[in-house]
């Protein structure tokens, strides 16, 4: 967890700049998360693509359906987007994430499965 500290410059009634401290606390976010929920999404909206990706990831519906926020689909969906370029670029285009950091996030996630 991180704290972030903001110093905010106010004015009193007497019209005498003060500083005033601000502490934030901002949790991590888990980027893999968002990550494959965007990719899901964009799947969501693509039937066939979605099928595809069933498919070849080894998902009946049912097994689909009882992996939703588990760790193995968060990586099989970001490693299903990784090895293609356009459904990446068009998912990272609809959905505002820079395709680097994505890739980056891939390559973090395939470290860990080594």
């Amino acid at each position: 967890m991180k704290t972030l500290t903001f110093v905010e410059s106010t004015c009193n009634l007497n019209g005498h700049k003060q500083a005033q401290r601000l502490d934030m606390t901002s949790q991590p976010t888990d980027i893999k998360t968002e990550f494959s929920e965007k990719a899901f999404e964009h799947l969501l909206a693509a039937p066939d693509e979605l099928a595809r990706f069933m498919q070849i990831a080894g998902y009946s519906p049912d097994a689909l359906r009882r992996a939703v926020d588990s760790s193995e689909l968060k990586s099989a969906l970001i490693d299903y987007f990784a090895q293609n370029e356009a459904l990446l670029l068009s998912m990272c285009a609809n959905s505002g994430i820079d395709p680097n950091r994505f890739m980056r996030i891939w390559s973090q996630d395939q470290i860990h499965d080594a």
